[in-house]
């Protein structure tokens, strides 16, 4: 059974409902960030610089695509510009939910944190439906069929002999059926 990154920002959600304890905030907290992360990875794959292994987390990765993505100046480069500004602030308030632990956690910080998850998972499906109108857009200026470039007016024509006023030496198009 495989799982997508919605599953994660809800299951984060559970785990901050009611009177629970420091430690579900802080795994609140980590969810919501990985399930943004996972949003921000899914959408922005084929994007991105290309990974310097050396010195590059996969984390610094993916938090480089939606910036590389508005560079670029692609359809929803406005919410990509917001979803890069937004993923580093959780990070670091994942980092803090997992690494400092002598902190109390509150669960302000973790409504934070679900806010802009949730904030980027909108996004991220903003930028998908903009990427995906963008595409349809091209593929409407594509014609339906394929087109065939003949250099004789009668291939033009399915074998019929040209009128007499037209020259027979020409390029031409014609619809392959």
């Amino acid at each position: 059974m495989s799982i997508e990154a919605h599953h994660l920002l809800t299951f984060a959600n559970a785990l901050r409902s009611g009177d629970k304890p420091e430690v579900e905030l802080r795994c609140a907290a980590s969810r919501a960030y990985y399930g943004a992360l996972h949003s921000v990875d899914e959408t922005f794959k084929e994007f991105g610089p290309p990974v310097n292994g050396r010195t590059e987390t996969s984390h610094d990765r993916i938090i480089g695509k939606p910036l590389h993505h508005a560079r670029q100046s692609r359809p929803g480069s406005r919410d990509a510009t917001s979803i890069a500004q937004l993923l580093p602030q959780i990070k670091r308030l994942r980092n803090e939910a997992d690494y400092d632990l002598s902190c109390e956690y509150p669960k302000l910080k973790v409504d934070e944190v679900l806010k802009r998850a949730s904030e980027i998972a909108r996004l991220c499906i903003s930028v998908k439906t903009q990427l995906g109108n963008s595409a349809q857009q091209a593929n409407s200026l594509q014609p339906t069929t394929p087109l065939l470039i003949t250099t004789k007016a009668s291939d033009a024509l399915d074998g019929e002999d040209p009128p007499p006023s037209s020259p027979t030496n020409k390029p031409s198009l014609k619809r392959i059926r």
